[in-house]
């Protein structure tokens, strides 16, 4: 999506099918998520935690973790070795689900995407990146409204600042195509 903001994220990779070898203390997943969703539930984490990783260079973590090398056996991933080296731990349990998002039926390319919500308190390091996406930084929530997005960035946007305003809400949505737009489900 070229000239729009959007959050970090790809697909699920094989390897994130692997244990990081670091604890993975999660929460479950939202029970009204489809089924492909729940179980896949540590993957998907696994896939927002990496994807974070290196499209920012920042650590969805708690630190101190011991530099050495994660507990259990080791992961292959980039990821889990970067974290390592920069004495993190992966934090599993600060990842919320937010939304998931399908597009339309019909269209040549289609995605059923999740969205995870984590305090960015929370992220450790320099932003930086691998240089698949550009400007790269913090958005003060007042000049949101004001930076260009596709209408689900858009949506997951306003129920990512919805769910500060009520952190206790249990029931995440789901976002579906109503005609030509995205609408949120009831």
């Amino acid at each position: 999506m070229p000239d729009v903001f959007v959050f970090p994220g790809g697909r699920l990779d094989p390897e994130d099918r692997r244990p990081s070898g670091f604890p993975e203390n999660a929460a479950g997943p939202a029970p009204q998520w489809d089924r492909f969703s729940r179980q896949c539930h540590l993957p998907l984490l696994r896939t927002a935690l990496r994807e974070t990783q290196e499209e920012t260079s920042l650590f969805i973590a708690e630190a101190p973790a011991d530099k050495a090398r994660p507990p259990g056996s080791p992961s292959r991933a980039a990821a889990w070795r970067a974290y390592g080296e920069a004495g993190y731990a992966p934090a599993f349990h600060r990842l919320s689900p937010l939304a998931r998002a399908i597009t339309p039926p019909g269209l040549p390319r289609r995605f059923h995407t999740r969205f995870y919500l984590a305090d960015g308190a929370h992220a450790l390091g320099r932003i930086g990146g691998n240089g698949e996406l550009r400007n790269i930084g913090w958005i003060p929530v007042e000049e949101t409204a004001r930076v260009p997005m596709a209408g689900v960035g858009q949506l997951v946007l306003q129920e990512a600042l919805r769910s500060l305003e009520r952190p206790n809400q249990a029931k995440r949505p789901l976002f579906h195509w109503v005609g030509d737009e995205m609408r949120r489900k009831a």
